[in-house]
C-alpha cells in the first residue's frame, strides 16, 4: 500500500513538472514571434506588445496574491485536485484559443485570462512539494521544477520560433490537455496533514490594508516580493525584447535563432 502511494506521488510530481514545462514553453513562444505578431496579427504594435508583457506580469502577480490567500479555502470546498485541474485548464485553454486569435484585442484578453491560471499554478503547484515531501528533500524537488522553467522556456523560444506562434500555441494546448487529463485520471490529492505542513495555522481568509502593511514590514516577505518584482521586470524586458532586437535591429540570420518572420 505504501509502495503504491509512493508510486502515485512520484507520477503526480512528474505530471506537474510536465505542466510547468508546457506553461513556460507557451510563455517562450511570444518573444520568439514578436516580429511575426506585428506582421500577421491585426492592430498589433510595439507598444501593444509592451502592454501584453506588462499585463501578463501584473495579472500573474495579482493572481498569486489571490490564490495565496484563498487557495486553501477553495481547495477545501472543491478538493485540491479539482482546484488544480480547473486553474490549469484556464491557462491551457487560453493559449489554445490564442492560436486562433483574429486580432490584437482578443489576443490581449486571452493573455489576461491565461495569466490568472499561471499565477494560480505557481502557488498551488509548488505548495504540493511542501505537502508531499519532508523538509530535507524539498530543495531538490523545487530545483527540479525550476529546471522545467528554463527547459520549457528555451524549448518555446526555439520551437515556437521555427513553427510560428499559432502552431506553437496549438501544440502547447494539446500537450497541456494530455497532461491535465492524465493528472485528473491518475494524480493524487495533496495530504494536508503530512510531512510537517503548516495545517495548525488558522486563517480567516481576509485581505486587509492593515494586514498587508504588517506583512510587508517583515524583511523576509518584502525582500522576496521586491526580488520577484524587479527580477520579473528585468527578465521580462530582456527575454522578450532581446530576441526582437537581434531579429529586427541587428538583422541576425541563423538557423539557431527564431525565424518565423516570413
Amino acid at each position: 500500500m505504501v509502495i503504491n502511494f509512493e508510486k502515485k506521488k512520484k507520477n503526480t510530481f512528474y505530471i506537474r513538472f510536465g505542466l510547468y514545462f508546457v506553461m513556460y514553453f507557451c510563455l517562450g513562444i511570444l518573444p520568439a514571434n514578436i516580429v511575426s505578431l506585428l506582421k500577421t496579427l491585426p492592430y498589433t504594435t510595439e507598444a501593444g506588445i509592451g502592454i501584453i508583457i506588462t499585463i501578463n506580469l501584473v495579472v500573474g502577480m495579482m493572481s498569486m496574491i489571490f490564490f495565496g490567500y484563498y487557495g486553501d479555502l477553495l481547495a477545501k470546498k472543491l478538493t485540491g485536485k479539482k482546484l488544480f485541474v480547473i486553474t490549469n485548464l484556464i491557462w491551457i485553454s487560453a493559449y489554445g484559443l490564442q492560436s486562433l486569435s483574429p486580432n490584437y484585442s482578443v489576443f490581449l484578453l486571452l493573455i489576461i485570462v491565461g495569466a490568472i491560471g499561471i499565477g494560480a499554478f505557481l502557488l498551488i503547484g509548488f505548495s504540493m512539494i511542501g505537502d508531499f515531501y519532508p523538509a530535507q528533500v524539498r530543495g531538490s524537488k523545487f530545483g527540479f521544477l525550476q529546471f522545467g522553467l528554463g527547459f520549457g522556456n528555451g524549448a518555446g523560444i526555439l520551437i515556437g520560433g521555427l513553427i510560428g506562434w499559432r502552431i506553437g500555441f496549438g501544440l502547447g494546448f494539446i500537450l497541456g490537455m494530455v497532461l491535465i487529463y492524465t493528472y485528473y485520471t491518475i494524480g493524487i490529492d495533496v495530504e494536508r496533514d503530512s510531512n510537517e505542513s503548516n495545517t495548525d495555522v488558522q486563517y480567516d481568509y481576509k485581505i486587509t490594508l492593515q494586514r498587508s502593511i504588517k506583512l510587508f514590514k517583515m524583511k523576509t516577505i518584502s525582500g522576496i516580493f521586491f526580488a520577484v518584482l524587479y527580477s520579473g521586470i528585468a527578465i521580462s524586458t530582456l527575454a522578450n525584447w532581446g530576441i526582437y532586437y537581434l531579429q529586427n535591429e541587428l538583422g541576425v540570420k541563423s538557423k539557431f535563432l527564431p525565424l518565423s518572420i516570413n
